[in-house]
């Protein structure tokens, strides 16, 4: 008796938790890391159970702008995208659902279903002067290292980079890059 009835309540429970998950859930860190992966959850069974552990092509979701990826199925109902390059900084990323999913014609998922994601905007990280800087005997030619979250190219920072005089004058900096480390694969800099 008590086993029917506690039966009975798991069903129960059952029932009501998956009625009140949403249909297409993601999951990730906000904002975007270079490498973050997007965990989507589905409400109904999606991948076969020959399809788990391997790449879904085409991935279940698309990303507008379109980022380079791979897509694998952990469960019938979950999958994570892994990003084979860095999203792009500064850039809403639409997640959406591919409109030919079998699940999306059926009816099983919304085919307006849409969220966003936000990668961090392009930015300086750091900077720090090179030396003791007093602000009664400032040097003439201070030097600083900067350190954004991305690769840049010497020439077009110095586009952006200047001194102030007390007099409100503005002198163009002297950008140059050295170094300490070999840049990364691919980098323009490179």
């Amino acid at each position: 008796m008590l086993r029917s009835i506690l039966a009975s309540f798991l069903c129960f429970l059952t029932a009501a938790t998956r009625a009140d998950q949403p249909p297409v859930q993601l999951i990730t860190s906000d904002p975007l890391a270079p490498t973050s992966t997007l965990e989507i959850r589905f409400a109904t069974d999606l991948a076969k159970p020959e399809q788990l552990g391997k790449s879904a092509e085409p991935a279940p979701i698309q990303l507008h702008p379109e980022v380079a990826g791979e897509f694998t199925w952990v469960s019938a109902r979950s999958g994570i995208f892994k990003p084979a390059e860095p999203y792009p900084l500064g850039t809403t990323i639409m997640v959406s659902l591919r409109p030919e999913l079998a699940a999306v014609k059926s009816g099983a998922l919304p085919a307006d279903w849409k969220t966003f994601v936000n990668p961090p905007p392009f930015a300086l990280k750091a900077s720090s002067p090179v030396g003791y800087l007093n602000s009664g005997d400032a040097s003439a030619e201070p030097t600083f290292v900067l350190l954004f979250n991305d690769n840049v190219s010497p020439e077009k920072v110095a586009e952006h980079i200047w001194f102030t005089r007390s007099g409100g004058e503005n002198s163009p900096g002297v950008v140059s890059c050295t170094w300490k480390i070999s840049p990364p694969a691919g980098s323009p800099l490179k």
